[in-house]
């Protein structure tokens, strides 16, 4: 069987019955941009780039990795899931690109593995692109892109990321990041902000249609923004319940203590009247004397007994 055969079956594989909606792009919008040789620039993800290209996109394999491969899936199925140290865990189905608002291309993940279900259901996932386009020296895509694939990795705080801010699922995400998640993908989102300055675009382009430029930045400033309001939000949410996880703990703490001072006490009360002897102890009435102390309370119990022996004649047979 062929790689393109074998891409073929792993795309038509059982699906989930439900899929797990994504925000896969925002487009129109600039972005930071990393290659695999750690080459870095500012790219720009046209609408008209993934227009047209939503029949393509269905079907794409999901790869559960590690790291993107540089060999495309559809000439070397077996090589590229070597260099991802991942395998086929599904595919994306019901491309569509969003105009209203912030530009989108949106779709959903169907799972066929379990392992990769339970993680998504526990929130550990992030996801990034992976497809065929040619840039421009300013940094543009040129022409419509060609999917090869999808990468789906485990969460972490220093390894992987996903190189589109605004990539996310639609349906787990706010319910499973815990604070400093939250902290840190706020955090990444103020950073982005402040890199969509016209300073930090290409020149040429500002130079030619600065009020398109401009305007691109405004989109993507809205989405951002509406982005940290939800994360801020969240981040809000977290710390209420922590506190209130807080409360709880002190208040189990104290009522520990409480039970078991009020079972040295009960024993106490027991040895006293079901083990001593009668008179050994102090009476209830000099018991009431006693000085109380922070250590040594049933020292402090007996103080009275010894002074009454101390005052009381002794017989020594």
């Amino acid at each position: 069987m062929s790689s393109a055969e074998q891409y073929q079956l792993y795309a038509n594989a059982a699906p989930d019955q439900s899929g797990h909606d994504v925000i896969l792009h925002t487009l129109d919008t600039w972005r930071s941009h990393t290659n695999q040789d750690g080459v870095s620039r500012k790219l720009f993800f046209g609408s008209g780039n993934f227009t047209g290209t939503e029949s393509l996109w269905n079907g794409t394999p999901l790869i559960f990795g590690t790291r993107h491969p540089k060999t495309l899936l559809t000439q070397d199925l077996k090589k590229a899931l070597k260099e991802s140290d991942g395998r086929v865990v599904g595919s994306f189905t019901g491309a569509e690109i969003v105009q209203n608002g912030t530009a989108r291309f949106t779709g959903s993940f169907q799972f066929t593995d379990s392992e990769v279900r339970t993680l998504h259901n526990n929130g550990e996932l992030q996801f990034s692109s992976g497809f065929i386009a040619d840039v421009d020296g300013d940094g543009r895509l040129v022409g419509k892109v060609k999917p090869d694939h999808i990468l789906i990795f485990k969460k972490s705080k220093d390894g992987l990321q996903p190189q589109d801010g605004g990539a996310t699922f639609l349906n787990a995400r706010s319910q499973t990041m815990d604070s400093e998640e939250l902290k840190g993908h706020f955090t990444r989102l103020m950073e982005a902000i402040k890199g969509l300055t016209p300073a930090n675009g290409p020149a040429p382009i500002l130079n030619a249609s600065n009020s398109n430029m401009t305007e691109e930045l405004n989109k993507q400033v809205t989405l951002l923004n509406a982005q940290v309001e939800t994360l801020t939000g969240q981040i809000a949410e977290k710390d209420t319940a922590i506190a209130e996880l807080n409360t709880k703990v002190q208040a189990f703490e104290d009522e520990k203590k409480q039970a078991e001072a009020q079972a040295q006490e009960d024993a106490w009360q027991n040895i006293k009247t079901n083990v001593l002897p009668p008179g050994l102890t102090a009476t209830p009435e000099l018991e009431k004397e006693r000085v109380p102390r922070v250590y040594g309370d049933e020292l402090n119990r007996l103080s009275p007994f010894f002074r009454q022996v101390k005052s009381s004649p002794c017989v020594w047979g």
